[in-house]
């Protein structure tokens, strides 16, 4: 009985979460499965299945919206929306896929070793806590996209200003020009809010609060405070991209001076042990044979 609850819910961990974090996906390969194998066979299987696994997925995410309030709700849905997931997610679904990986991380390690007991219980809280990381890891990519991006983003603004070009139609011009990435989504963002009636002041600061990237949020206070005094953007932004571009040859000659001391430990570990066992090896081999 147990086996069988396991099973039941690491499938349904699994589709789940493969349709909440790869939804185009599963619409591309459910369209060429009606192609090859003909739309009415799809179409059954799907409605046999899925809206039975997706009614109960909403189900828990309403209870978990309804039992995240306050400070966790907040910090939940802030990381969301600084990860910018392919799919939207609320808060409870994001904390209903925490739940259901730790039920298949639990049903995995119940399948492998035939038992539960305290090692278990270990992979399942691994299994709760790896979409959190998961999350961590795209805001890091995020946040490096934009620091990489925005050196250059700030010498075109300063360009643009000093042609004569408003903030808005510099900004315009700009992301007509970007590749896509974080930093176009935000400046796109901040465009629409501003195009909506909020003042520029304002959605500059909303677009550093949502990116949380130091760079930016300097960027950002450079801009507001050319704003306040009046002095020209233009001067205050091209400062600021001399600026990031000195920070970021630091934070390269840094990460350079690091490089010797992490790489001590897979010498240690690895390479002077088999070094070792390649010069000694044969001497103790032949010692041993006489």
């Amino acid at each position: 009985m147990t086996f069988v609850v396991c099973l039941f819910v690491f499938s349904a961990a699994f589709l789940c979460a493969g349709h909440f974090l790869a939804g185009r996906e599963m619409k591309k390969l459910a369209s060429r499965l009606e192609t090859r194998r003909g739309e009415a066979i799809v179409t059954a299987k799907t409605n046999a299945f899925l809206p039975e696994i997706l009614g109960l997925f909403e189900r828990l995410s309403a209870l978990n919206d309804w039992i995240l309030r306050g400070w966790a709700r907040g910090r939940v849905a802030r990381r969301l929306e600084q990860a910018k997931t392919p799919v939207k997610i609320t808060p409870g679904a994001f904390v209903t896929m925490q739940e259901l990986c730790a039920c298949a991380g639990l049903a995995a390690y119940r399948l492998l070793m035939g038992r539960l007991d305290e090692v278990g219980a270990m992979v399942a809280g691994v299994g709760f806590m790896f979409p959190w990381f998961r999350l961590g890891d795209m805001i890091k990519s995020r946040r490096f996209m934009v620091a990489k991006t925005l050196p250059l983003t700030l010498d075109l603004m300063a360009a643009c200003a000093e042609a004569g070009l408003s903030f808005e139609a510099s900004v315009n011009r700009i992301v007509d020009r970007m590749k896509d990435g974080p930093l176009k989504d935000e400046f796109v963002q901040m465009i629409r809010e501003m195009r909506l009636g909020k003042t520029r002041r304002e959605a500059l600061k909303d677009m550093a609060a949502r990116a949380d990237q130091q760079d930016l949020s300097a960027a950002v206070f450079a801009m507001i405070q050319a704003d306040q005094l009046g002095t020209g953007i233009a001067h205050a932004v091209r400062t600021e991209a001399r600026q990031l571009r000195i920070k970021r040859s630091h934070r390269a000659e840094k990460l350079a001076l690091e490089a010797p001391v992490k790489l001590l430990f897979p010498l240690i570990v690895f390479i002077f042990p088999t070094v070792f066992i390649v010069i000694v090896g044969p001497i103790v081999l032949k010692l041993l044979s006489l």
